[in-house]
């Protein structure tokens, strides 16, 4: 079933890094991450790139839970994946993460052509590296489960 977590306007302050969004799959299901979108309120034009990452996590930390939202509202299977936002407590990463340096006037939308495999019960962090300034954000993660 496919399914998208959206994440609400998030500021990430200048000195910081911040986790936007954190994704555990079901206990017994894995979770297939088919495509990653994140845009930018950015104003300044000499700012410099800005640091997504996707990266592994032993621990999800504190958040709000995220409603994960069906692709098609008539499909009858339950999601079997949990998301949260807003952290208090940054989870704990682990292992080396991918990475994408985007224009904060802009944004990315990136589809993977295989999909990125959260397997049952892990977790996987979308983080926003120090960017410099004060900066907001939106974006979502599409995926199937």
């Amino acid at each position: 079933m496919r399914f998208y977590i959206p994440f609400t306007k998030v500021s990430v302050a200048s000195g910081a890094d911040k986790t936007l969004l954190v994704v555990t799959a079901g206990t017994n299901h894995q979770v297939e991450v088919e495509e990653l979108q994140v845009t930018f309120f950015g104003v300044d034009t000499v700012q410099a790139p800005i640091e997504i990452q996707l990266q592994r996590a032993s621990a999800s930390g504190t958040g709000t839970a995220v409603t994960l939202q069906k692709w098609l509202d008539s499909d009858g299977d339950t999601i079997d994946a949990s998301a949260k936002q807003t952290m208090t407590v940054e989870p704990t990463y682990t292992g080396a993460p991918m990475s994408w340096a985007v224009h904060p006037q802009s944004g990315i939308i990136l589809p993977f052509t295989k999909p990125l495999v959260i397997g049952a019960g892990d977790i996987l962090g979308l983080l926003c590296q120090d960017p410099g300034t004060t900066t907001s954000m939106v974006g979502q993660l599409i995926c199937r489960s």
